[in-house]
């Protein structure tokens, strides 16, 4: 039991206490300010020498108005400024030492936490727990490496640049919230601008690490163990104003190596009737539209640096592509050798380097406004899925393997079953390419509404068993074989009357039909019709697509057609 203290001795205790208290009180309060009071400036001094020292003199510092907390734990900071210096820009630029990446950074609020004031003091580190911007508006401009000049000298790392002042940097954590983000990108080989727009960012670097050991680290980015992102929004046009791009929600995780990109879209900027009067003839105008599309093992340091796509795996799902073409706009006479899709690959501005895009229930459609009945027509495919291995530009990958591969599945016009297989030479600069189609069924029902509109004719009757299709091709001359399979085919040759109604040309048809086509294949005790090593010279205005079908359909016309005039009557 504890014994009571005495009323004398309690009152003396109060009398020797109370002023103790007071002096340990005050005694903080002086030591606090003076610690404020000198940590001001300190905090100030060591930001801008970041900055500065830490860019080689490229960016300039500027700050509002700032508070320390109790003990230099903690600091706010209003109005950060970050900008480019101009004439070291130009020292830089003229020396070839720019970084690949320039900032233009301002910040309205900065709150720094867990401040370690006597670890810089004593022994220049610079340590903290969090570091958090929020509203900030940065603009980041990718610089195009110059391949006329060389480096005067090689730069220093961000490390060897802020040595001299400090040995260590240790974040736990940075954030940067409701952040507006303007990405603006230099192509390397055509020198085309662009401009990316990125609203309401939030960023999150984890464990930055800036020392002797860190610097060279390539598992971290930006001296992080980890960095993760995301967006609500993007929005820009292309650089020629016909279409307009969007995204929405986006995640990336750099530990994880993946990212996620939601509705994706370009859609036409302009309309149809102004599209035309720009070119002055037919072109393909496309509406593109991706609900989500997900990538692994993707490298979004070579991306933003070097302009790299490098990804292991891209999941497309439910992509959907719509092509329209106004053929009333005239005939297009652009020369288009040199666009197969592998060539545009192997011509393109970035570097890419994809192992596989996989794609799972998709949408194409061409549709077309007839030059000869004004009139819409096309085709569809749906429930398209499949794989394409080796999307590459990059001479070891193709060294290693030279072949791009696509193995396409898809309905055709409704259920009817269609594959394809296309093969892509990366390796030859002629357009190589080999390419195997195979449709199981198809009926007349399923086409009339396009022959009518496009080739003003549809099929009475018509049953499709079976079509084999192989073409083999370069940018001067294609070779195909088509085994084609079918019965009761009987066509109807149509005119316009007075009225714009589709009329039946009846002798034209009837003659058609006996005279100029077979029926079915094979005939009844004949042996099957096959159309083998049809040989068909590049039309130079013809795409890789445009090609592939008329020289199908002029191998069709070896097998459906009699005689040695292989054309019809009224078509």
């Amino acid at each position: 039991m504890m014994k009571k203290i005495a009323p004398k001795k309690r009152r003396l205790l109060l009398w020797i206490g109370i002023p103790i208290l007071l002096l340990i009180v005050l005694g903080v309060i002086f030591v606090s300010i003076g610690v404020n009071t000198f940590l001001k400036p300190t905090i100030k001094h060591a930001l801008e020498k970041l900055v500065v020292d830490g860019s080689d003199s490229l960016y300039s510092f500027s700050l509002g108005d700032y508070t320390v907390g109790p003990g230099g734990r903690s600091a706010t900071l209003s109005n950060l400024s970050i900008q480019v210096d101009s004439n070291r820009y130009r020292e830089l630029k003229a020396a070839n030492r720019l970084p690949p990446l320039i900032f233009s950074i301002k910040v309205a609020s900065v709150a720094i936490t867990g401040l370690h004031p006597w670890d810089l003091w004593r022994n220049k580190k610079i340590i903290f727990n969090e570091l958090a911007l929020d509203n900030s508006v940065i603009v980041i401009q990718q610089q195009p490496k110059r391949k006329d000049s060389v480096k005067t000298t090689e730069p220093k790392s961000f490390y060897e640049l802020i040595k001299p002042s400090f040995n260590t940097i240790s974040v736990d954590k940075i954030d940067i919230s409701n952040s507006d983000i303007t990405f603006k990108t230099i192509k390397r080989q055509t020198q085309t601008r662009d401009s990316w727009h990125l609203a309401k960012t939030r960023i999150r670097l984890s464990d930055i690490r800036v020392d002797s050991l860190t610097y060279a680290d390539t598992a971290r980015i930006l001296y992080a163990s980890n960095l993760q992102t995301s967006f609500d929004t993007l929005s820009m046009k292309s650089t020629d104003g016909l279409y307009r791009y969007s995204l929405g929600k986006t995640e990336y995780d750099f530990k994880k190596r993946s990212v996620e990109l939601n509705a994706i879209k370009m859609i036409p900027n302009i309309s149809q009737a102004e599209f035309n009067s720009r070119f002055g003839h037919q072109k393909d105008r496309f509406t593109v539209s991706l609900p989500k599309i997900t990538v692994e093992n993707f490298n979004a340091s070579a991306l933003i640096i070097d302009d790299k796509i490098e990804a292991k795996r891209v999941n497309l799902l439910s992509p959907v592509l719509e092509i329209y073409k106004d053929a009333t706009a005239g005939p297009d006479p652009t020369n288009k050798v040199g666009t197969y899709p592998h060539q545009l690959l192997l011509n393109a501005d970035s570097y890419i380097d994809i192992d596989k895009i996989a794609i799972a229930d998709g949408r194409l459609s061409f549709t077309m406004k007839s030059a000869k009945t004004s009139l819409t027509g096309g085709f569809k495919f749906t429930n398209m899925s499949g794989t394409i291995v080796n999307v590459t530009n990059q001479e070891e990958k193709i060294a290693l393997n030279p072949w791009c591969k696509a193995n396409i599945a898809a309905s055709f016009m409704g259920n009817n079953e269609m594959t394809g297989v296309f093969n892509f030479d990366l390796a030859r600069n002629d357009g190589h390419f080999v390419a195997d189609a195979h449709l199981k069924s198809l009926k007349a029902a399923d086409v009339n509404a396009a022959f009518r509109a496009l080739a003003k004719a549809e099929l009475e009757s018509f049953v499709l068993d079976d079509l084999k299709y192989h073409i083999e091709g370069n940018d001067g001359m294609a070779t195909a074989d088509v085994h084609l399979l079918y019965h009761d085919l009987k066509l109807t040759v149509l005119k316009t009357d007075d009225e714009g109604k589709f009329k039946k040309k009846g002798l034209i048809s009837l003659l058609a039909n006996l005279i100029k086509i077979y029926d079915q294949n094979p005939e009844n005790g004949k042996t099957e019709r096959v159309a083998s090593g049809i040989k068909n010279p590049r039309v130079v205005t013809k795409n890789f697509f445009g090609y592939a079908v008329f020289t199908l359909l002029k191998s069709v016309q070896e097998v459906v057609l009699k005689g040695k005039n292989k054309t019809l009557p009224g078509l």
